[in-house]
């Protein structure tokens, strides 16, 4: 949600639900993942109450409009009762957007914005768990599948969903997520080469199996000296673009106990989802998808 698209977030989301409060935030954190994507730590002293896969508005003081940006942490994280002795925060992932004023703000030199005050609402319909998994007569423990399929950026709400699942011992039995990154303008001979998020997701899918459910990760980049890099990290990951036939292998067979989250570029969202909704056995419904352009 960081590329700025031609209506602003607050129109683009007027529709959407929103809560009603507004939270006093601080900018504890800043870190760049590359030349182009930033994640930050807003620590709060109070419980920040949201579900994973849910948006902020950010208003920062001098602009005339919010930003929107999706919250990459779990819920946990944000409550006082369950956040540990850090206290509650969110954690936001920015990609760089000049023509996008928040962006813009929030991609100042570290110095200047770290211990700066924001205020925050939370909002969005693309969380976990599903609505359909959570309406009579089906329930959230009715999912045996989950397909994430990330693209770029829009891997954020993805990641907190993913977090969130790890951290409550409540991943389903089978997890699939596929992650389609783009190379970076540059790749180095030498020296490491990452993408977003991905040694998080090497560690939750190296670690979970032992409790209810196993994650299984592949990446997917057609560059292939970019690709051949990130396999260093521990991860499977194919040279080239996700196609339908990896859709048809993370789908399996139990398709009534399935759920899809789709997430990435606008082409690649929308052919995904038209894809995926018209498999037989998969109702509309389980197929669901983030659009922030």
């Amino acid at each position: 949600m960081a590329t700025a698209p031609k209506t602003g977030h607050d129109e683009r989301t007027a529709s959407q639900p929103r809560r009603s409060e507004l939270h006093d935030v601080t900018i504890k954190a800043v870190e760049n993942v590359n030349q182009s994507i930033r994640t930050y730590r807003l620590a709060s002293r109070q419980t920040i109450s949201f579900l994973p896969g849910q948006w902020l508005d950010v208003h920062i003081h001098g602009l005339p409009k919010p930003g929107g940006f999706t919250i990459t942490s779990s819920p946990l994280l944000a409550n006082l009762d369950t956040c540990g002795e850090d206290g509650p925060s969110v954690d936001l992932a920015i990609q760089a957007s000049p023509e996008n004023p928040a962006a813009e703000w929030l991609w100042k030199p570290e110095k200047e914005i770290v211990g700066q005050p924001l205020r925050i609402r939370v909002g969005g319909s693309f969380v976990w768990p599903p609505e359909y998994f959570t309406t009579a007569p089906r329930k959230e423990s009715d999912i045996q599948n989950v397909v994430f399929i990330a693209g770029g950026v829009g891997i954020n709400p993805l990641m907190a969903m993913i977090r969130h699942l790890g951290l409550t011992d409540t991943m389903p039995p089978n997890v699939n997520f596929l992650y389609s990154v783009k190379a970076p303008p540059t790749i180095p001979d030498e020296g490491r080469v990452t993408a977003l998020f991905l040694d998080d997701l090497v560690d939750i899918a190296r670690t979970s199996g032992s409790g209810k459910g196993k994650l299984r990760l592949k990446l997917f980049s057609s560059n292939y000296k970019y690709a051949e890099a990130l396999s260093q990290h521990g991860a499977i990951i194919a040279p080239r673009r996700i196609r339908h036939e990896d859709l048809l292998s993370a789908l399996g067979d139990k398709k009534e106990s399935t759920v899809c989250y789709v997430c990435g570029p606008p082409d690649m969202t929308d052919q995904f989802v038209e894809f995926l909704q018209g498999q037989d056995g998969l109702e509309k419904e389980q197929v669901l998808c983030e659009k922030w352009w």
